[in-house]
């Protein structure tokens, strides 16, 4: 049996240490992160530590219950932690009411109206992004977000900021001219597809009421073709028109 005096707190075993934090709260587990350098790898470092994932989702799943789903993608479980206390108020604020967690930007900030929360949904707007087939929400691509958020705090003036937002602007116009050109493309042959498979099924000339049934139906096919392309053309002569203005305006700054 080893002596009080040869005990060291960073030669426990990795197992053991697991088990005591599951008893630790969020804020203990950052407490012990600062005893030493050993401590600090294991819940803190998310590429070296073997244990750091398991810990924090131990740890979220017995003091936060609310937190029933797993992180969102490039989201780690001690960052997932940290956004979803329900004791912590505003990053820059403090404030605990009226609150809104953006997980997109990793951020819980106070006020829908806030200047940081302005701040996210302008930078959301420049962004390209496409629309949930189902809802219509607009989705943005993780890597532009990431890649906005890295250049953003580079910038140091009001000036940098707004040539910044145009020359991602312009970005953005060229993506989504090609975004909507491929889905023309897409839709185009998707539905000819349909048609002609549904103009094959209908060849027979008997006239009953089946058949009445099935040229309603492929008149329908056509016309939501014709409805999807038609918003698919004017989605590219938006975007041009966008890409036109945002090159006038960065010409103005100049």
């Amino acid at each position: 049996m080893l002596s009080k005096s040869k005990i060291r707190l960073d030669t426990i075993p990795l197992n053991l240490f697991q088990e005591i934090c599951k008893f630790l709260s969020g804020d203990d587990l950052l407490v012990l992160s600062q005893v030493n350098k050993a401590f600090q790898k294991i819940l803190c470092n998310e590429d070296e530590s073997p244990l750091f994932e398991a810990i924090w989702k131990e740890n979220r799943l017995n003091f936060l219950p609310h937190l029933k789903l797993p992180p969102p993608p490039n989201l780690n479980e001690k960052v997932y932690v940290n956004l979803g206390r329900l004791d912590r108020g505003c990053q820059f604020c403090q404030k605990s009411e009226g609150v809104k967690i953006h997980w997109e930007f990793q951020q819980k900030i106070y006020g829908k109206d806030s200047p940081e929360v302005k701040a996210i949904r302008e930078i959301c707007k420049i962004l390209p992004h496409q629309y949930s087939p189902k809802s219509n929400d607009k989705r943005w691509w993780i890597p532009d977000i990431n890649s906005a958020k890295f250049e953003l705090e580079k910038l140091k003036s009001k000036n940098q900021f707004e040539l910044w937002k145009l020359l991602r602007l312009l970005n953005s116009s060229d993506r989504m001219i090609d975004v909507a050109y491929r889905s023309l493309e897409a839709d185009e042959r998707n539905f000819d597809n349909e048609i002609n498979f549904g103009e094959s099924l209908s060849g027979n000339k008997s006239i009953d009421k089946k058949q009445g049934a099935e040229n309603q139906s492929l008149n329908e096919q056509k016309a939501q073709k014709n409805r999807s392309i038609e918003l698919k053309i004017m989605q590219i002569h938006h975007y041009k028109r966008m890409k036109i203005h945002t090159l006038k305006r960065i010409q103005d700054l100049f």
